[in-house]
């Protein structure tokens, strides 16, 4: 038997993060989950496993080989050794189905961070929790630049070219340091994201 994984928003299929699943899902059946969400600056939405709202999505069981969750979950924002700090948390919710409650791993926003984020209200929950339009103005050079800027070390150098500059600093993605770029909060929770 697989791990069974509650995908909602930016994990759903047509957005961002859904391509990390989508080769290891055995099955797939509509489900939801009794939570909060909250409206990240990117735009995206992420659960917070306490709340009352009923967030729709997929409940999926997926062949991961246990000895790749840790891998797995560092590719989703996920880090257990350091879990106060990260935006990301994977914890285990009763999702619903029409079968009854079945317990699944769910990435949700660290409830800690949550008051730096806006609560989205009952009336405004979608059916299907859905991706910002940010991430449908990203283009694979957007993508490109931001992941290597993520993960460049102290004072590292990522050379941009001069429309690339302008396109990120124009969508807020990056801030000029003066001899070099870093991401803005904005960049950095993209860059969980890609």
């Amino acid at each position: 038997m697989g791990i069974c994984f509650f995908l909602y928003g930016v994990y759903s299929e047509g957005q961002p993060c859904h391509e990390r699943f989508k080769n290891f899902i055995i099955k797939s059946q509509p489900a939801f989950v009794k939570a909060s969400l909250y409206q990240l600056l990117s735009g995206l939405q992420m659960i917070v496993g306490e709340g009352d709202h009923t967030i729709h999505g997929q409940l999926v069981e997926l062949d991961l080989p246990e000895s790749s969750q840790v891998t797995f979950d560092a590719i989703n924002g996920y880090y257990a050794d350091f879990k106060e700090k990260a935006i990301i948390w994977r914890e285990t919710l009763l999702v619903q189905t029409e079968q009854g409650h079945v317990p699944a791993e769910v990435y949700t926003l660290n409830p800690t961070k949550k008051d730096q984020f806006r609560q989205v209200v009952p009336s405004e929950v979608p059916k299907e929790v859905s991706d910002s339009q940010l991430f449908e103005k990203l283009t694979e050079r957007h993508k490109t630049y931001i992941c290597k800027l993520a993960k460049a070390k102290g004072r590292e150098i990522v050379p941009v070219d001069l429309a690339l500059y302008r396109e990120l600093m124009g969508l807020e993605l990056i801030v000029d340091k003066g001899r070099r770029l870093a991401l803005t909060p904005l960049g950095q929770e993209v860059s969980y994201f890609l």
